[in-house]
C-alpha cells in the first residue's frame, strides 16, 4: 500500500519528502545525541519545553553574542542584570547551537581551571578538530599529532624579529600592486577591499610558511583564499552532518575539489624538491631556506606523504587568514568611525621611525604604544570569536564548581562578553583607542602587556592562556600591526556612508555566524592616497612605497 501510494507521487514530491524525511533524521540523531550528553545546569535561554533549545540553536547562527550575553544575564544570582553586571561572577550554565550542547564558564574559579587545563583530560586540539571536522576535510593527524604547535612557538615566534622586515616588503608590495593597477590618484576615495585584504594576508603569510617565490604566485594565493572558503563551508557541513556522512560531505567538498588538487600541484613539488636537497646535502645544508615548508619535513615522522606535508601548511594558512583579515578590517572600521584617534597614532608611528633609522622592526612595533592600544580596543570590543579557548571532554570531569561535564561536552570561555565587563573597564561598550596606552603611562596592570597577552581579567580575544594559548598570537598580532600602521602611514580613511545613518543607529554593528564576529553597521570605509608619505620618506621614516 506504501509503495503504491509513493508511486502515485510526482517526482518533485518524492523528491521532498526525501528532503524532508532526511532532515527528520538528522535532528532525530542530533536530539539522541544530546540526550547522551546531558549537564546538569541551567540553559537559561531553552526555558520552552522541548522546542526552546532549538529556537535558541537557530538565534544562535545569526547572534551568538545575544545568545550567550542573556545567558549570562539570567544566570547572574538567578536573576536578570544590566549589561555587564553578570560577568564573570555568574554561575555556569549552557547554551544550545544546531550541534550541541556548549557548557560557559564565567566563574573566575572555573576560568583558572580552563587556563591550566590537562590536554589529555580537557583538550583544546579535540575541540578545534571537531568544531572545523579537519580529521575529515584535511587530514586526522593534524591534531592526533600537532607537531605544527613546536613549529609556531620554537621557529615562527623566536623568528619574529627576522621576519618582520620580510613582512614589510611583502605588505609594501601587495598595496603598490594593487593601487598601481587600478590607476588610483591621491584626490581619489575607495571602498576597502576585503577580498584584496585576504589575498594580501595570504601573500604574507605565505612569505612565512612557503617563501620566495611561491608567496608572490598570484594564482597560489587565490587558490588558498578560496580553500579556506570551502573548508570552512565543508566543516559546517560535517559538523551537522550524522557520522556515516561527514567522509563523503569532506571528499565532494574539499579533497576531490579543483582548488585542492591545485593548491598539491603547486606545493607538492617543492616539498619533493626540498626532500631531495636534504637527501642530497643532509639536513642542514648549507644555505637552505628558512621557512615552514622546511620546518614541516624536519619535525613531522619520516615518511609522511607528500600531500600530508601540504596539508600541515594548509592548516597553518586556514588559521591565519581568516582570522588575521577579519581583525585588520574591524580595526580599520573602528580608526575610521573615530577618526580623531588616527593623527595621534601617526605621530607617534613617526617619532618611533624617525628614531629607529625608518626601519619596521620588532623593538619600534613595541614602542608604538598607542598603535597596540587602539588595536587591542578593537579586538577587546570585537574578538574574532564571540567564545575562546574552546575544550572537550575527553572523559567525564568534574569541574570546581561542582559541574559535571561527560565525555564529549565543551566548555568556552564568552570572550565578547568578558571582554565588555564593567568589573574591569569604564565605559566598557565605548571603542577608546587609547584606553590601554593610558592606563600604561599610569603603571597600571594591563599597561605593557600588549594586543597578544591575553588577560583572564577582561581581555580573552586571544584565549585565555595557559599552557594552551594560542601558539601564533604573536605573528597574528605583528602582522594585525605592520599592515594597518602602513595603510595609516600612506592613506587616509574615513568612514562612507551609502544612505544617510538613522538617527540613534550605530557607525559600526557586529554581525555575527555562528561563533564568528564580523564587521557590519551603516557605513564603510574608505581610503585615499596620502600626499604626506612623501615627506616622511625625505626625511627619512620609511613608511612605503
Amino acid at each position: 500500500m506504501i509503495d503504491r501510494l509513493i508511486a502515485s507521487l510526482d517526482s518533485e514530491t518524492r523528491l521532498w519528502l526525501l528532503i524532508g524525511g532526511g532532515l527528520l533524521l538528522i535532528v532525530a540523531l542530533a536530539a539522541k545525541k544530546r540526550a547522551a550528553k546531558y549537564v546538569a545546569v541551567p540553559a537559561p535561554g531553552a526555558s520552552i519545553p522541548i522546542i526552546g533549545q532549538w529556537l535558541e540553536a537557530y538565534r544562535f547562527v545569526h547572534d551568538s553574542a545575544g545568545v550567550i550575553e542573556d545567558g549570562m544575564r539570567k544566570a547572574y544570582n538567578g536573576e536578570r542584570a544590566t549589561s555587564g553586571q553578570c560577568a564573570p561572577t555568574g554561575q555556569t550554565f549552557k547554551i544550545s547551537t544546531p550541534t550541541r550542547w556548549i557548557v560557559i564558564a564565567t566563574d573566575p574559579a572555573v576560568l583558572r581551571e580552563l587556563k591550566y587545563a590537562d590536554e589529555s583530560v580537557l583538550s583544546m586540539q579535540a575541540a578545534a578538530d571537531e568544531r572545523n571536522s579537519i580529521s575529515y576535510v584535511l587530514d586526522n593527524t593534524i591534531h592526533s599529532n600537532p607537531y605544527h604547535m613546536d613549529i609556531i612557538l620554537k621557529n615562527l615566534t623566536l623568528r619574529l624579529g627576522v621576519l618582520i622586515p620580510e613582512i614589510m616588503e611583502e605588505t609594501s608590495l601587495c598595496l603598490e600592486e594593487y593601487f598601481s593597477s587600478k590607476a588610483i590618484g591621491y584626490d581619489e576615495w575607495i571602498p576597502l577591499d576585503e577580498a584584496f585584504l585576504s589575498r594580501c594576508v595570504s601573500a604574507i603569510t605565505g612569505r612565512v610558511l612557503v617563501g620566495l617565490p611561491m608567496c608572490r604566485d598570484r594564482e597560489y594565493s587565490n587558490i588558498l583564499v578560496n580553500l579556506t572558503k570551502r573548508i570552512s563551508r565543508a566543516g559546517y557541513l560535517c559538523n551537522i552532518a550524522p557520522e556515516f556522512m561527514k567522509g563523503l560531505i569532506a571528499s565532494r567538498v574539499v579533497k576531490q575539489s579543483a582548488e585542492m588538487r591545485k593548491f598539491l600541484e603547486k606545493l607538492g613539488p617543492v616539498f619533493e624538491e626540498r626532500k631531495a636537497m636534504i637527501a642530497k646535502y643532509g639536513d642542514e645544508w648549507e644555505g637552505q631556506p628558512n621557512d615552514c615548508v622546511q620546518w614541516v619535513l624536519k619535525s613531522a615522522p619520516p615518511n609522511t606523504p607528500i600531500h600530508e606535508l601540504c596539508f600541515r601548511i594548509f592548516y597553518l594558512d586556514f588559521s591565519a587568514i581568516h582570522t588575521t583579515t577579519l581583525s585588520v578590517t574591524q580595526g580599520l572600521y573602528d580608526l575610521s568611525a573615530h577618526p580623531d584617534s588616527i593623527l595621534p597614532i601617526r605621530q607617534e608611528i613617526e617619532a618611533v621611525l624617525g628614531e629607529n633609522n625608518g626601519e619596521w622592526t620588532k623593538h619600534s612595533l613595541s614602542m608604538m604604544r598607542k598603535l597596540d592600544s587602539s588595536l587591542k580596543e578593537s579586538q577587546r570590543l570585537h574578538p574574532v570569536t564571540t567564545a575562546v579557548s574552546m575544550r572537550k571532554a575527553l572523559r567525564p570531569y568534574k569541574l570546581v564548581d561542582g559541574t559535571l561535564l561527560p565525555k564529549g561536552v565543551w566548555a568556552v570561555v564568552p570572550a565578547y562578553s568578558l571582554n565588555r565587563s564593567r568589573e574591569y573597564y569604564d565605559d566598557p561598550e565605548t571603542f577608546d583607542a587609547f584606553r590601554f596606552s593610558r592606563k600604561e603611562d599610569d603603571g597600571a596592570k594591563h599597561g605593557g602587556e600588549g594586543m597578544a597577552h591575553p588577560d583572564e581579567n577582561g581581555y580573552v580575544s586571544f584565549g585565555i592562556g595557559g599552557r594552551n594559548a594560542c601558539p601564533g598570537r604573536f605573528f597574528a598580532a605583528a602582522q594585525i600591526k605592520l599592515l594597518i600602521g602602513f595603510i595609516l602611514m600612506n592613506f587616509d580613511l574615513k568612514m562612507s556612508f551609502p544612505h544617510a545613518p538613522k538617527p540613534g543607529e550605530p557607525i559600526t554593528k557586529d554581525k555575527f555566524a555562528y561563533f564568528l564576529c564580523l564587521p557590519g553597521g551603516a557605513g564603510e570605509v574608505v581610503l585615499m592616497k596620502r600626499r604626506k608619505g612623501v615627506a616622511e620618506r625625505a626625511r627619512g621614516v620609511k613608511t612605503g612605497y
